[in-house]
C-alpha cells in the first residue's frame, strides 16, 4: 500500500477540473436528496424546499472546490506535477473535504440557526468526511491504476517503433541566438538533446565529443521553437521542454503520461498528455 501512495499522480486539465467541480455539487445534492442521511427529511417544509436546501449544500461544495482549485495555482512550487504523488492527492482532497464541511456548517447556521461551536464543527467535519472520503479514495486509486496501465502499454508500443537514432542522426548545423548581445550557440543537430525553459531563459543540453554539456541562453522556449521550425525532428513536447526526437532511446509511461529517455543523460523529459497523439504520430511515421 505504501508503494501505491508514492506513485506519480497527474494534475487534471481545466476541462476535467470544471467537470469535477460541477460533479462534486451534483453528487452532494443527489446524495442528500435520495439517501436523506443524518435524519434529513422534507418534514413540514415540503419537498420543493427540501430539494432547494439540498441544492444549496451542493452549491457550497462546488464553490469550495472551485476556490481551492484556483488557490492551488497560486502556489506552483508546492503544487507541481513533477513531484506530485498519490498520497499528496489524497491529503489535498481530505483538506478540501474539511473546507466543504466548514462551508456547510456556515450554511446551516444561516438556514437552521445552528451555532458555530467546536462540537458542531467536529460533527459537520465527520458527516462531510463520511460522505466524501470513500469516493475520493476509490477515484484516486482507480484513476492512478488505469492511467499507469494505459501509458505504460502505449509507451511499450512506441519503443517498438523507435529506430536507431544514431544511425539516422543528421549533421546539419543548428544555430541558436539569445536575446543578449553576442549570445549564440552553434552545434550540429545530432549533438542537440533537448532544452528546458525557466522564466526568461532556456538551458540547452547537448553533446560535445560524447560529453554531456549544457548552456543557458536568455531566450523563451517559444523563441527556440521559432528558430528550429525548419527541423522536423525537434519537437516541443511540453510547455517547458523541446527535444530532439532522433536522440530519444526509450519511452516510459506512468499515470502522468509519457517520459522520454536519452542514452547520454539520466534526466527524464515529460510529454504533455495533450501531445500524446502527436508523439505517437511522429514516432510511427518513421516505421
Amino acid at each position: 500500500m505504501l508503494e501505491i501512495l508514492q506513485k506519480p499522480y497527474p494534475f487534471d486539465g481545466y476541462k476535467t477540473q470544471i467537470r469535477n467541480i460541477l460533479w462534486g455539487g451534483v453528487f452532494v445534492f443527489l446524495f442528500l436528496a435520495l439517501i436523506k442521511p443524518f435524519g434529513m427529511q422534507p418534514g413540514n417544509v415540503g419537498m420543493a424546499t427540501f430539494l432547494l436546501v439540498c441544492a444549496a449544500f451542493g452549491a457550497v461544495t462546488s464553490l469550495v472546490m472551485a476556490i481551492t482549485t484556483f488557490a492551488l495555482y497560486l502556489l506552483p512550487n508546492i503544487f507541481n506535477e513533477t513531484n506530485w504523488v498519490v498520497w499528496k492527492e489524497i491529503v489535498v482532497n481530505v483538506l478540501v473535504i474539511g473546507l466543504i464541511g466548514t462551508g456547510n456548517l456556515l450554511l446551516a447556521t444561516i438556514l437552521f440557526g445552528n451555532q458555530f461551536t467546536l462540537e458542531n464543527f467536529l460533527q459537520w467535519q465527520w458527516m462531510t468526511l463520511v460522505i466524501g472520503l470513500f469516493p475520493v479514495l476509490i477515484t484516486v486509486l482507480t484513476k492512478q491504476n488505469r492511467l499507469q496501465k494505459k501509458y505504460g502499454q502505449e509507451a511499450q508500443l512506441l519503443n517498438n517503433k523507435i529506430h536507431d537514432t544514431k544511425a539516422k542522426s543528421k549533421h546539419d548545423l543548428l544555430k541558436l541566438v539569445g536575446e543578449n548581445q553576442g549570445e549564440t550557440l552553434e552545434l550540429h543537430l545530432d549533438e542537440f538533446l533537448y532544452c528546458e525553459s525557466s522564466a526568461n531563459y532556456v538551458t540547452i543540453y547537448f553533446l560535445k565529443e560524447n560529453n554531456l554539456q549544457k548552456e543557458m541562453l536568455r531566450l523563451s522556449l517559444k523563441g527556440v521553437e521559432e528558430q528550429v521550425k525548419n527541423y522536423p525532428d525537434l519537437f516541443r513536447c511540453h510547455k517547458t521542454f523541446l527535444v530532439n526526437l532522433k536522440k530519444v532511446k526509450e519511452v516510459s509511461g506512468n499515470a502522468q503520461g509519457y517520459k522520454l529517455h536519452f542514452e547520454e543523460i539520466e534526466n527524464l523529459v515529460p510529454v504533455s498528455r495533450s501531445l500524446n497523439q502527436k508523439i505517437n504520430e511522429l514516432f510511427y511515421s518513421e516505421g
